[in-house]
């Protein structure tokens, strides 16, 4: 059995080093979505009578999955590192779903499946140069800059539930 289905979704997740998240405090964002996804997998069931079967399936899935990343301050619009990734990934799905004939080539089904496609991640860091400090020591002025580098790693197991509908025409 083949399976392939375009699909809009996504989600995401921000994370704030700081309880409360005030003004200054590294935000990282982490946007996936999936793109794509199909199945390659058998089917083996049961005839509970003429007109049910019920079966368990699995076997091959693989999916298109994106993601963007960023690293920023709270309260400051612009990031300071930015990072894109889009994969295709191989995993497995498994399921289990009943099929009843209500008609003589016609029947409806109903079908759950689990799918993996394994973790999809990325590093990466920035730097952020704080103002001037100045100061005196009797007739020495020093000037000196603080660079800050941030480096952030994301790293998400992506996984899916899937339920479907259908009616089926045989001829």
């Amino acid at each position: 059995m083949k399976r392939l289905a375009a699909t809009g979704e996504k989600g995401g997740s921000t994370f704030c080093l700081t309880a409360g998240c005030p003004a200054g405090t590294p935000v990282l964002t982490a946007d996936f979505h999936l793109r794509w996804f199909g199945t390659l997998r058998g089917r083996a069931g049961w005839l509970v009578n003429n007109d049910l079967l019920l079966y368990a399936t699995g076997g091959l899935a693989v999916g298109r999955i994106g993601a963007d990343y960023a690293l920023g301050l709270s309260g400051v619009a612009a990031p300071l590192a930015l990072a894109s990734a889009s994969t295709t990934r191989a995993g497995w799905v498994v399921g289990a779903g009943g099929e009843y004939r209500f008609a003589p080539n016609w029947s409806f089904k109903l079908e759950y499946l689990y799918m993996d496609l394994g973790a999809v991640g990325t590093n990466f860091s920035g730097s952020a140069v704080s103002p001037p400090l100045i100061f005196t020591v009797g007739d020495f002025r020093f000037v000196g800059v603080t660079t800050t580098t941030n480096t952030a790693a994301f790293n998400t197991r992506f996984t899916d539930h899937i339920l479907r509908a259908g009616v089926n025409y045989r001829f």
